[in-house]
């Protein structure tokens, strides 16, 4: 367990980037980094609580604050829910359970805590409470090197900034991990050593199944696959608590969106080597199925057409350059693909920026990222697995 990449300046709590022959050299990665390298699951979950305890403590304020002020759920009644949550998550995978314990274990919290956050989606479904996302993957004869792209913004609430950390998972017959989570949480956004990715976009329906599976521990099933026909079955085998579409894409596999509703899965097929998505209910099987996504993102229709039409007209040129170009797409500002808070149609406290942009490479194992939307500094790149000198900090260069 370790924390390899931390910055001069640890009160900052950045981590250092170190460019061979750049004029960035001293701009610090946006997130902390952290090695998690244990041979359970709950040694596992012990060192992530250890090591990123502060941004735990971070992520509990600002749910805390959510849950009472737009859900109408205090914290002892999180709680609850959380605990209900247990059952179903041993169900789906033993393991997961044990890590989550430790990490309330490793960051002194109860075990109560580390459930709520990682059922938080559960909570908030009720009041439409939803991150906003808009996620892309490109592959084959739509990239020009047959590379694999996936990538995404997220866009929640700009508190959240304190709380996202990258995880580089170690763990014994599972591919490793390089995750991007709110931490606490055990699954979230990412790529494994099997250049196989994910990205989430949040739906919001008429339908939830409180004895069912949380959707962020699929994440963590998807991510934990090591092919894309494992992963698709990953995100089918258990029925889902609260609605989800997963893009998850394998390099020299393919792509494809998985809707999952509860009661119902669709896997939606790439067209011309792409798929898009964004925050409302694309498959004709979940036609019986009210939507009330586009009431929650009156623009997810505006994002998805805008996106569609972004990476048609880059076809065959998607690269990692491309694809930052149009996560930085202002079209309908600011309720754009790069999002920003809307101060004067949006009540204060329930604005949503893009809190990060993130392009995973699959072929080459890269991630980027930026902190905040993506138009307002440059892409940071991640390489977590480099045999010969170790993982890499640099700056992407646009």
């Amino acid at each position: 367990m370790r924390a390899p990449y931390e910055s001069r300046s640890r009160s900052a709590d950045r981590l250092l980037l170190v460019p061979a022959t750049r004029d960035e050299a001293e701009i610090a990665f946006p997130f902390p980094i952290y090695e998690i390298d244990g041979a359970d699951a709950f040694e596992r979950g012990r060192q992530h609580g250890e090591l990123a305890g502060e941004q735990i403590h971070a992520l509990l304020r600002t749910y805390k604050q959510i849950f009472r002020d737009f859900v109408g759920v205090d914290w002892s009644e999180a709680r609850t829910i959380g605990q209900s949550y247990a059952e179903p998550i041993e169900r789906y995978e033993p393991d997961y359970l044990r890590e989550i314990r430790g990490v309330a274990a490793g960051g002194g919290f109860d075990e109560e805590d580390i459930l709520a956050l990682n059922v938080r989606s559960e909570i908030t479904f009720t009041a439409r409470l939803v991150d906003g996302c808009t996620a892309l993957a490109a592959f084959g004869r739509a990239t020009p090197d047959e590379t694999t792209i996936l990538a995404q913004n997220w866009d929640w609430r700009r508190s959240l900034r304190d709380s996202i950390v990258v995880l580089r998972v170690n763990q014994p017959n599972r591919p490793s991990l390089a995750m991007v989570t709110e931490a606490g949480i055990i699954g979230k956004l990412g790529f494994n050593s099997s250049g196989l990715g994910v990205c989430l976009n949040a739906l919001v329906t008429d339908r939830i199944e409180p004895g069912a599976t949380p959707l962020h521990i699929v994440l963590r099933g998807i991510l934990d696959a090591p092919t894309l026909s494992d992963a698709i079955q990953a995100a089918t085998r258990a029925d889902i608590s609260c609605a989800a579409n997963y893009v998850v894409a394998q390099h020299g596999v393919g792509a494809v969106s998985i809707e999952a509703v509860p009661g119902s899965v669709d896997v939606i097929p790439p067209e011309q080597d792409v798929v898009v998505h964004t925050n409302h209910l694309r498959s004709l099987r979940h036609i019986d199925v009210r939507d009330l996504g586009i009431q929650a993102f009156p623009d997810s229709p505006l994002r998805l057409a805008r996106i569609a039409r972004l990476t048609q007209e880059a076809h065959g040129q998607i690269d990692g350059r491309a694809t930052s170009e149009m996560l930085r797409d202002h079209a309908g500002r600011p309720d754009s693909i790069c999002r920003h808070e809307d101060t004067t149609g949006d009540p204060e406290g329930t604005r949503i920026h893009s809190v990060f942009s993130l392009v995973m490479d699959l072929k080459h194992l890269t991630l980027q990222m930026t902190e905040g939307p993506p138009c307002e500094g440059p892409y940071h790149e991640y390489v977590p697995w480099r045999e010969e000198e170790g993982p890499q900090l640099a700056v992407a260069g646009h």
